[in-house]
């Protein structure tokens, strides 16, 4: 309603009513936050939002713990010091592949309707158990509403 009809609203340094129009260019939030309104899980083995299915996310021996430590080396420039280093993080581990390919928009929503995510309130919650292989491919939770928005 925001966007398309605006709102009638008062500007006190003109003494003027005037139509307002709103749009939501980013959000900024913590990385739970991100996950609940993304719709993408923010926890598992598959929770980096950038490196999807293509994690190198591993499991602790003892605690059985997911860890992405030393996951993101690959980030950085080809030539950079870190990515040869076998002592600095995990033993023996030289980083030569690089990031995964980014994905736009509709690469995200081809995704989002090959699994089957839908809505929040058609699913009736977050009921990840209804979206096709989440947790082994991927792991979108929900369609965010997001995607509704007409921009």
């Amino acid at each position: 309603m925001l966007w398309e009809h605006g709102v009638e609203a008062f500007d006190v340094s003109c003494q003027q009513n005037f139509m307002m129009r709103s749009v939501l260019m980013w959000t900024i939030s913590d990385f739970p936050a991100y996950g609940m309104l993304s719709g993408w899980t923010t926890h598992g083995r598959l929770s980096c939002p950038y490196c999807k299915d293509n994690t190198n996310a591993f499991q602790l021996k003892h605690g059985r713990k997911t860890s992405w430590f030393d996951c993101h080396r690959r980030f950085l420039p080809a030539e950079h010091p870190y990515r040869e280093s076998m002592t600095k993080f995990r033993k023996n581990c030289q980083v030569s592949d690089g990031p995964p390919p980014d994905a736009d928009g509709k690469c995200m929503l081809d995704e989002l309707r090959y699994f089957g995510a839908e809505k929040t309130v058609e699913c009736g919650g977050n009921r990840h158990d209804k979206v096709d292989a989440y947790g082994d491919l991927h792991n979108w939770h929900k369609k965010s509403i997001f995607w509704d928005l007409p921009y």
